[in-house]
């Protein structure tokens, strides 16, 4: 399965499942059914969507497949953890609370459209913007989820080089992801360093283990990326119920 017939896929299904207009009642289930699907479309299936040439062999139709199952994971994580959880909130405040729960419902559909935009920069290859952006969103994302969040270290982003910028970027997303997903979190520390001849990045939030273990299953592809520049990621759990990831990449990128 190449990119190219992956991605063909993707358009085809978001064209016809998601409609521009659909109500924003259905955009969580819709958007749910949509990235699990793609992620399970098997190899014959895809290859019946304009094969040419000869068929690739095994060994690259898993690489290829797990590729792409990395980069939605990654790409829809966070966005998605948070449409479920605001989920939830709205069903737990509708008996008794619905005004508030009305107001939770307009936070919902704000994820979930932005969900759809996600979906739709998939077919296109998504990029994700420089390192201060992405870490702008996390702290937006977070604050909507009622998480207090404090950032030092912008001052250095300049100095790291763009691969490093980007392997740090997709830490601070799956990061995000599994606060969002795995902890009842109140506060979150962002925290970004040069040493000599190396980067940091450091993510440390409470509320940890209260939802499952933060360790998300995206951890283990980050360390691949990082991995791929000669970097390295340590998470873990930590005293009063924190949990810690912290990347380190060396700023030859």
């Amino acid at each position: 399965m190449t990119d190219l017939q992956v991605r063909d896929a993707l358009r085809a299904g978001a064209c016809g499942l998601v409609l521009r207009d659909a109500p924003p009642d259905q955009l969580p289930a819709v958007i749910s059914a949509l990235a699990a699907g793609h992620l399970m479309l098997t190899p014959p299936r895809a290859g019946q969507m304009g094969r040419r040439g000869p068929e690739p062999a095994a060994g690259a139709v898993e690489a290829e497949r797990l590729r792409f199952a990395r980069e939605v994971h990654d790409v829809l994580g966070r966005t998605l953890a948070a449409v479920n959880r605001k989920s939830e909130l709205v069903a737990q405040l509708l008996p008794d609370q619905p005004e508030r729960a009305r107001a939770e419902l307009e936070a919902l559909c704000v994820f979930a459209r932005r969900s759809i935009a996600e979906v739709r920069a998939l077919t296109r290859g998504y990029r994700l913007g420089d390192l201060a952006a992405e870490i702008a969103a996390v702290r937006s994302d977070l604050r909507v989820m009622g998480v207090r969040v404090e950032v030092t270290g912008t001052g250095v982003l300049g100095a790291l080089p763009q691969p490093v910028q980007d392997a740090f970027g997709w830490v601070a997303r799956e990061a995000a992801a599994n606060i969002i997903h795995h902890s009842i979190a109140a506060a979150c520390s962002i925290e970004v360093w040069t040493g000599r001849q190396t980067g940091h990045l450091r993510i440390i939030n409470d509320g940890a283990g209260r939802r499952g273990s933060n360790a998300g299953s995206g951890l283990a592809g980050l360390a691949e990326r990082l991995g791929s520049i000669g970097g390295t990621l340590v998470h873990g759990p930590g005293r009063d119920l924190t949990y810690r990831v912290e990347a380190t990449a060396p700023l030859g990128g």
